[in-house]
């Protein structure tokens, strides 16, 4: 299991998760999905108690990292993909106009595809599957 380490500074608390601000990396640089010039929010998992205000280390399992990112920007394309195959295999099958029922099958895909994705999300909200501050940084 590979481990990625990543500075930031604590931004607010909310229990045991601190919503901690990082500089984006070269991973960051394509998505935009973070409000904020060359900074990202995220949560973790503050098993140290530190402070608001405070710079800290924060560490990130690569794995998680990745398979956030498949399902984000893959699993939509592909599900669409696959919904598009289906329906010109349906619209030739019953002899139906092609183009209508790909579009809709290609957007049912998608919806399950987002359904999918916040399913997703949820599992990975547990405090065990967070990133987790594992100490504090002079500043």
């Amino acid at each position: 299991m590979r481990v990625r380490e990543q500075e930031g500074v604590i931004i607010a608390l909310d229990g045991e998760v601190a919503k901690v601000r990082v500089s984006r990396h070269l991973d960051c640089d394509s998505c935009d999905a973070c409000a904020g010039e060359g900074a990202a929010v995220l949560d973790a998992y503050n098993a140290i108690k530190a402070d608001v205000g405070q710079r800290v280390s924060i560490e990130m399992e690569e794995a998680n990292m990745l398979k956030a990112a498949f399902i984000v920007y893959f699993l939509p394309l592909i599900g669409t993909f696959i919904g598009f195959l289906i329906g010109y295999w349906i619209a030739h099958k019953y002899m139906l106009p092609p183009v209508p029922v790909e579009v809709a099958a290609s957007v049912i895909a998608l919806g399950i595809s987002v359904f999918y994705m916040r399913r997703y999300d949820r599992a990975m909200a547990g405090i065990s599957k967070m990133p987790k501050i594992n100490g504090t940084l002079s500043s």
